[in-house]
């Protein structure tokens, strides 16, 4: 049977933008699947230089990142109990931005509206069979009453932390960690306007954005196993106290005391297959990554690119850089948990140990090397119904 689309991109977000962008441009017949649901309380993340020659392959020029994301100039950081460390950022050559995600987000959605990229709108996945060159999902599209049936040559898993195309297929996911954090939001003034703060307590490590208009976001993360259900906001700054930088804007601002804890699924994890027979995936969805490595968005790039390259080449009978792009997800991933290794002392005990002599004091040194900070808030898909 034709299949109606060449491939079937489930997912909008970061990874299944720049992959249906990357295919359609390839000029291959896209299909996005969109989920009925966003989380409306856009947490401060960033996004490392590296991914800005990335965002500009997509059609995103540097003069339009400019003018919608500041550029981080000052970051703070103290790792242990040393003193806290100064860097001062260059724009535009060193530094991180600091994203509104969902501004990002919607930016590479407008980008991939074309004749060969059309968007569904779907409340939920109600099957999905996928076999090698033969995809076929039936779902329920939010904007009408039954089902609808798309087949695909392939199909791209980008449906964020909750795996959902993997999960369907039986893939199990590895969890490395019980990392969570717990965000409050509050006035910040011309403090800090362009700056990040991070600094371990006593139980995990805190971490300080401007979140726009003269606000700020102040983020605690702690092992799971720490804690008993949600701290509140009073807790989380009593843990700002000793952080010098921080506790005169948390002081001077009475609303950070009133805030709504936000609270996010920080672990890292990964996916056991990386692709098979008609489908990969890529993002979230292939590897979820501790906030502290700051590369969540530029890995979500990156494989959103990388994903839909392999695809087309593989639905060309060419299944090399297939392969590669396994190989090299695994790596980069494998990456992460040697560093990772060096400031936290096991999966489970967040407490700061001395940084090895490369990285001296600061951790986000450690971003530099892998080479943001990155909320990591997983999936809102609703999966109903057997696997």
């Amino acid at each position: 049977m034709t299949p109606d689309v060449d491939v079937v991109v489930a997912g909008d977000g970061i990874a299944g933008c720049a992959a249906a962008i990357t295919l359609a441009t390839a000029g291959l017949e896209v299909a996005i699947l969109s989920p009925p649901y966003r989380e409306s309380i856009d947490l401060p993340e960033t996004l490392a230089p590296a991914a800005v020659p990335l965002l500009h392959r997509l059609g995103i020029s540097g003069r339009e990142l400019d003018r919608t994301f500041p550029h981080i100039t000052t970051r703070l950081s103290r790792w242990g109990r040393g003193p806290m460390r100064h860097n001062d950022m260059l724009p535009s050559i060193s530094s991180s931005l600091l994203l509104g995600k969902s501004t990002l987000r919607l930016m590479l959605q407008r980008l991939a509206l074309r004749p060969n990229c059309k968007v569904i709108a779907t409340d939920r996945i109600d099957y999905l069979n996928v076999s090698k060159g033969d995809v076929l999902v039936r779902l329920v599209p939010t904007e009408q009453m039954g089902v609808a049936t798309i087949r695909a040559r392939m199909i791209v898993d980008a449906t964020g932390r909750s795996g959902l195309i993997a999960h369907r297929l039986g893939i199990r996911r590895t969890s490395f960690d019980s990392l969570v954090s717990f965000w409050i939001r509050g006035g910040c003034g011309d403090l800090l306007g362009h700056a990040t703060v991070t600094a371990t307590v006593q139980d995990g490590w805190i971490f300080y954005a401007a979140a726009g208009a003269g606000r700020g976001a102040l983020g605690f993360f702690t092992a799971g196993s720490y804690i008993h259900g949600k701290p509140s906001a009073a807790s989380i700054i009593e843990r700002v106290n000793g952080i010098t930088e921080l506790e005169g804007i948390v002081a001077g601002f009475s609303d950070w005391k009133k805030s709504e804890v936000t609270s996010r699924n920080s672990s890292m994890s990964r996916l056991q297959n990386t692709c098979g027979y008609g489908w990969i995936a890529c993002g979230d969805a292939l590897q979820t990554l501790d906030p502290l490595s700051s590369t969540g968005n530029l890995f979500a790039l990156q494989q959103g690119i990388e994903a839909a390259q392999a695809t087309e080449a593989y639905l060309s009978n060419d299944e090399q850089p297939l392969g590669r792009y396994c190989y090299e997800a695994r790596c980069r991933f494998e990456q992460i948990l040697r560093y990772r290794s060096h400031f936290y002392s096991g999966p489970e005990n967040l407490r700061a140990r001395p940084a090895p002599p490369e990285f001296g004091s600061d951790p986000l040194a450690l971003a530099a090397a892998v080479s943001g900070h990155e909320d990591d808030r997983g999936s809102y898909w609703q999966l109903r119904g057997s696997y």
